[in-house]
């Protein structure tokens, strides 16, 4: 087994705590918070468990990435390709959540202006 180091640094400039060298500041990489439709941090309707865990690591002076989560949703993912658009037939950067349905950023916009 390879021996760990370990770092001590104050963390948010308060308390001083221990952080593995190799992870320290990556904790977003491997948070399934960050990439989940529930996750809205500063919302009114964020996730009531990313709440709960956000107050609990203020609390104690602690960052807990989320490995395991029973509310987990994953976000539809935002791919740069150039694929015609499902709606206008037009191409440019398109938003999909399964890679089957493709609808370009501008036909997004217009979903949420009009009803069309």
């Amino acid at each position: 087994m390879k021996l760990q180091k370990y770092n001590l640094y104050k963390h948010h400039d308060e308390e001083k705590v221990f952080v593995r060298e190799d992870l320290k500041g990556r904790h977003t990489e491997f948070c399934l918070c960050y990439n989940c439709e529930r996750f809205k941090p500063g919302e009114k309707d964020n996730c009531v468990r990313a709440n709960l865990l956000y107050a609990m690591c203020v609390a104690l002076n602690m960052v807990t990435p989320v490995w395991e989560c029973p509310d987990f949703s994953e976000k539809a993912k935002l791919l740069k390709l150039k694929r015609r658009c499902d709606k206008c037939n037009g191409t440019g950067t398109t938003r999909t959540s399964d890679n089957s349905n493709t609808t370009c950023f501008q036909c997004l916009g217009k979903k949420f202006i009009s009803d069309d």
